[in-house]
């Protein structure tokens, strides 16, 4: 039992790192496409990084808190692998 909460905090920990680093290049990309962004018509791809960010913040805005719960942390592992699944 003691191996599976090591790996769940271990899968927690890489999930709020992933999340993170994805924030940053997605939001270093806006910046290098602010033009198009404020042109009428948005084109398609940064319509979806556009999502993608939303997506990921509220994520991180809803479930990253500190916590010892593995109960918590298996949820917020699945609502993160969710979110990603859903943005392929």
């Amino acid at each position: 039992m003691a191996d599976m909460e090591e790996e769940i905090r271990r899968l927690d920990a890489e999930a709020r790192v992933r999340v993170d680093k994805t924030l940053r290049s997605i939001n270093l990309a806006l910046k290098l496409n602010i033009t198009k962004i404020k042109s009428k018509k948005i084109p398609k791809d940064l319509q979806l990084l556009i999502k993608w960010k939303e997506g990921l913040e509220y994520w991180r805005d809803r479930y990253v808190y500190p916590t010892e719960d593995t109960e918590v942390m298996a949820e917020r592992i699945g609502t993160f692998y969710e979110l990603c699944s859903g943005m392929k």
